[in-house]
Order: C-alpha cells, then structure tokens, then sequence
C-alpha cells in the first residue's frame, strides 16, 4: 500500500489563486468541491509533484479540496483562514487530526478575533459558512469599544460569555501599557495570565465546548477581541477534547502570529513609540508565544490531572460531552 496523504497544505497565492500541497503519494487525484463532504466532479490537474494550484480562487467563494491516493481514503483540506474584510483571524478548526487518526471535520467550528467590523459581504460569507452561532468571550470595557456587528434577532445568535475584560484589575492592558502602568510583559507572566484565567473561567470554557457538541448550533464560531488569547485557550481545550496533539495546538495557536499579531505590532509600534513606549517590551501580550500557551496547559493538567478532567471537575461540564464531541467532530475512520 502507499504512503499515506498527510501534511496538506491550503494557502491562498494572491487575490484568485489558491496553492495545495502535501506529503505522500505523487500521483494523488485532486477534486475540488464547495463542500467538505462531497468531492463533487471538478477534477485538478497537477501543477508538479504534490502540488496543484486552483486558479480563479475568488476569496469570497470557500472551496475544498479532496485528495484521493491508491488504496487510501480522502483526505479533505480547505484554507484554514477565511478571507473577511472586517476580521483578520477568522479561521476554520477543520483538518487536524485526532483520537484514533481521525481528522476533525471542516466547516463545523470556527475561532477568530472580534466580529464589530464585520460588511455585508463579511455577514454574506459567514451565511455561506453555515454560521449559526456566535459565542463572544469580550467583557463590557471590550463590548462597549468596540460593539459586535451581530445584533440581537439577526441570522446568527450571539451568546456572550464573558472570560475576563481583556483586563488585570479592572484595568485594560491597553491602558496599563498606555499609561506605563506596566513596564514590560514576559512570556512567564502570560502562562501566568492563561493559568489564571484557565482557573477562574474554566466554567465558561466549559459552555463553549457543551455549545460546540450543539448540533443545533453549528456552524459556531466562537472569539474574544484579538483572537489568540481567550479563543486560543478554548481552541486548545477543544482540540485536545478531540484527541489533537499538544504539537499540532501550539501550530494553530501560533497561527495568529502569521494572519494577526505582526500586522499589528507593526501598526502599534509608531503609535507606542510616540508616548515613549517600546512595543518590544510588550510583545509577548501583542502575539502568540507558543511557551505560553505550553506552560499554561501543563500546569493546568498537572493540577488536574488531564484537560478533560479539569472541563469536568472545574467546569462542571457533562461527563458525557466529550465523547459527544468526537463522534460529532471527527471524520469516521
């Protein structure tokens, strides 16, 4: 038998061309569908080995591709980042595999950073996307900044559950970092910050995960303001319910380096610089330090014992959620 398709790679080359490329077979077949769960007709030709490139890729249209090797299953990949013009980090949790080899399911759940600037063609896209509900994990100082672009009675229900206020003491970082309140921030007082919040929000991240083996309520998506911070600690805690790897977490946590974090540092930095501040000093609370993210679950399991106990038995969350999860969001074998 072959070697198996793994590694697929989606990433959008320019405004209409998307690039595919994998590890495995050289002579896999490639359809192209717009859904995940039907390869449709549309056969791709190979641009070289183990590469295809899907030309007229417009960005508002979300297409999956389907690779098929001898003697082996499908394998489904899209880009994990849907284009939108008023949010940067909105992207699909599909593709990473999970308990017993299977791959979660694209299209289901989705994270991102916040929704406030959302067009119509943004609001058109997510209605393309299925999206039903909007977990919305920004406290009030956040909410009133910047108010959601999801009202009340529209297509998508938004829930809010608060997980802190984007704050330590009530006091915005933007503001502590703004006033010298802080002279500096490092990736040891981040595992500190997520330990804490893991600690005293873990109900919250409980509901999320219960919302997200909602059948009824998918596609969800579920955000705080920058997307990395709150989203990456329920993304975690959601993938690793799935039987995700801890490598494969801290890639997706470290996304947010690539499609958010180094836009704006650099848009901060001139605007720091003015009051005398260095953003390098702070830039472990602009981005995504993958240590911070580690450090976090670890002690995290090490005072519960698992991830999943910790939902459990801090979070009150139904013992039976988790087995729900991966039958509803992991591909069959």
């Amino acid at each position: 038998m072959d070697a198996p398709i793994t590694h697929v790679h989606v990433e959008r080359l320019g405004v209409d061309e998307v690039v595919v490329t994998w590890r495995g077979p050289v002579d896999a077949v490639v359809f192209l569908s717009s859904t995940p769960d039907d390869a449709g007709t549309e056969i791709l030709e190979l641009d070289g080995p183990r590469r295809v490139v899907v030309h007229g890729a417009a960005a508002t249209e979300r297409r999956y591709v389907h690779l098929l090797a001898a003697d082996g299953p499908f394998v489904v990949a899209a880009e994990r980042l849907v284009p939108l013009e008023g949010a940067r980090n909105f992207r699909d949790l599909g593709g990473y595999v999970g308990a017993a080899g299977r791959r979660v399911a694209w299209g289901r759940v989705f994270r991102s950073d916040h929704l406030s600037e959302l067009t119509d063609g943004d609001r058109a896209a997510l209605d393309r996307l299925g999206v039903r509900t909007a977990v919305d994990l920004r406290g009030p100082h956040e909410h009133a900044s910047a108010p959601s672009s999801l009202v009340d009675g529209g297509p998508i229900e938004r829930i809010d559950l608060p997980v802190a206020d984007g704050s330590v003491d009530g006091v915005p970082l933007r503001e502590l970092v703004a006033t010298k309140a802080i002279d500096g921030f490092t990736v040891e007082e981040m595992v500190v910050l997520y330990t804490t919040l893991l600690e005293d929000h873990a109900d919250t991240f409980a509901a999320v995960l219960a919302l997200a083996a909602d059948a009824g309520r998918r596609a969800l998506v579920y955000h705080c303001t920058a997307g990395k911070d709150r989203t990456g600690l329920a993304s975690a805690l959601l993938l690793a319910t799935l039987g995700v790897g801890d490598a494969t977490i801290l890639d997706d946590y470290e996304l947010t380096n690539r499609y958010r974090s180094q836009r704006r540092v650099e848009e901060l930095r001139p605007v720091l610089a003015d009051q005398g501040i260095d953003i390098d000093r702070f830039l472990p609370l602009f981005t995504a330090p993958r240590r911070a993210l580690a450090g976090a679950l670890a002690a995290t399991r090490e005072r519960h014992g698992s991830l999943e106990r910790y939902l459990v038995d801090a979070g009150g969350l139904d013992p039976d959620v988790p087995a729900l999860l991966r039958d509803q969001l992991l591909e069959p074998a």
